[in-house]
């Protein structure tokens, strides 16, 4: 197997994606493994959104930036999720360090005005063993009642790398997705309305097409109805 750091740059020039985004792909699997690690995050987080798509149902896709969760029969305090958050990360740190001298802290994001849902946020910075420092940042959102409505799915990891992390991670289905995703268009479009103007969401559009066009046998589109 190549060095690590040749293989983040062959992947980087074989996709034409910046070093620095491919990077930050590596060290989410890693990331995510150490949620898995932590029996009381495995169970009771469930991983949504565009990077969830990526890393458990096609891999090859677009790239995300953040780590996004619903929070289910969840009884952790915000300390005590910090702590959890942290042991995570330290044995994110244990795994990933097989490949080089990597350093992996996480912090407290500070919301500038409170979430409507009670979301919480972190920061966790990943120094890789050619940088004199952290330049990978990786945001985790946890949102705490946001209701989830369809059974959970147990997704393996879509790791790549030429290497191998045997995770499970706990998701949303499909179904859950897509309604998510409506959801979110129907209230961009109410703002919209209401304030003469949004940011668009094209992303969303793309990730339902993409859903639609390429699991259209497995979706059960009754549930989201």
């Amino acid at each position: 197997m190549k060095p690590l750091r040749n293989r983040i740059r062959d992947a980087a020039l074989r996709q034409k994606i910046p070093q620095l985004v491919i990077e930050k792909d590596y060290a989410i699997s890693y990331i995510l493994a150490g949620v898995a690690s932590q029996t009381m995050l495995n169970e009771t987080l469930i991983f949504k959104g565009g990077t969830a798509l990526k890393k458990l149902f096609f891999g090859d896709y677009r790239f995300s930036e953040d780590l996004d969760f619903s929070a289910k029969n969840f009884s952790l305090t915000s300390n005590q999720l910090e702590t959890v958050l942290q042991k995570a990360v330290d044995e994110a740190c244990r795994l990933i360090s097989e490949y080089g001298a990597f350093n992996i802290s996480l912090e407290r994001y500070v919301e500038r005005d409170p979430h409507p849902k009670g979301q919480e946020a972190f920061t966790i910075r990943v120094k890789f063993p050619w940088y004199p420092g952290p330049l990978c940042r990786i945001k985790i959102e946890i949102t705490h009642d946001e209701p989830v409505l369809m059974k959970p799915l147990k997704q393996k990891l879509i790791h790549g790398y030429e290497e191998s992390l045997n995770v499970s991670i706990c998701c949303y289905s499909l179904e859950e997705i897509i309604a998510e995703k409506l959801r979110t268009l129907l209230q961009t479009h109410q703002k919209l309305i209401n304030r003469g103007w949004n940011r668009p969401r094209a992303r969303d559009y793309y990730d339902l097409w993409r859903i639609l066009t390429e699991f259209k046998r497995r979706l059960n589109i009754k549930k989201v109805s």
